[in-house]
């Protein structure tokens, strides 16, 4: 099983002593965000998971205390980081990126993948403010990583309610804006690599559309999977990983976020934390089912040989 912490909210920004505890007490817990009595149990052993992906804004808070579980659970790390202003990243600090160079330098710049995600246009962020903005962040940014996943906003509801400015992204637009992101990965030695609607440039050379959670992502963590996978209906291509986060419990306030659709109900269960808790969110209730996840391993355990 890999473990995904997470896409769902920022847990290494706000919840990391929670999943520090969860490690030391070798197990967590979390809400099936389709039946919310139904609380699925994950033991916290190398039988159970084999890698770890993380996914945050801001790791600074669990750096110091992070090698706690990689030293035992191979890991890659999606670091977060864009130049929007704080109309849209409301709540993200300003310093917030300053974890990449230390990540980079803890882990290597292979496990420390920059995400330039999402992308979307308004008056304000046009594709000639992306081009520029790209182009800055992947000249200091190549010093401590290899590779770039981009991401373009799909226009969720929930999406346009944060955002009534917001403007449809035409093919042509996104070609172009790929194309421009694609000279200066060139220029400074970056792979680019598109997550979620990338399908539509596989035939676009220099842009790999694998998925963010895909065999290169896998072998880096000593995982050499059979190459079995399904691309889901909304177009992705990972492999398969588990969630434990909950919807509606980051406080970085992201007006692009699929995941939060409400910043007032954000703040309402982070009142409900409780970093002892088995769960993110809350406590165990008496009606709660619990399920104990089985392991599902991806590796094959064959070594892989170059020659």
């Amino acid at each position: 099983m890999i473990l995904s912490i997470d896409f769902r909210t920022d847990i290494p920004a706000f919840y990391s002593e929670w999943i520090l505890n969860r490690f030391q007490e070798g197990y967590l817990m979390f809400r099936n965000p389709a039946a919310p009595n139904v609380v699925h149990k994950i033991i916290l052993d190398k039988e159970h998971i084999e890698g770890i992906i993380w996914c945050s804004k801001d790791y600074r808070p669990i750096i110091p205390r992070l090698h706690e579980i990689t030293d035992k659970f191979p890991s890659i790390f999606h670091y977060t980081i864009n130049s929007y202003g704080g109309d849209i990243e409301t709540q993200v600090p300003v310093y917030a990126n300053k974890g990449f160079a230390q990540l980079s330098e803890m882990y290597g710049k292979d496990k420390v993948i920059w995400r330039y995600d999402p992308i979307f246009l308004t008056d304000l962020y046009t594709k000639l403010w992306h081009v520029a903005s790209f182009k800055m962040m992947a000249f200091m940014l190549s010093k401590y990583t290899n590779r770039v996943v981009i991401n373009f906003l799909s226009l969720y509801e929930k999406v346009k309610k944060h955002m009534p400015n917001i403007k449809e992204i035409s093919y042509d637009d996104k070609l172009y804006i790929i194309k421009e992101f694609l000279k200066y990965c060139n220029e400074y030695g970056l792979k680019l690599q598109t997550c979620g609607n990338g399908l539509q440039f596989k035939d676009l050379e220099g842009v790999e559309v694998t998925g963010c959670l895909d065999e290169y992502a896998l072998n880096l963590m000593g995982i050499y999977p059979k190459k079995n996978r399904k691309t889901t209906k909304w177009g992705c291509l990972c492999y398969p990983n588990t969630s434990i986060g909950e919807y509606n419990t980051c406080l970085h306030k992201c007006k692009y976020c699929y995941a939060s659709s409400d910043f007032n109900k954000c703040e309402e269960n982070y009142k409900l934390h409780n970093p002892n808790s088995p769960l993110l969110i809350g406590n165990l209730n008496p009606n709660d089912t619990i399920i104990e996840m089985k392991p599902k391993l991806l590796n094959t355990y064959q070594l892989k040989l170059d020659f």
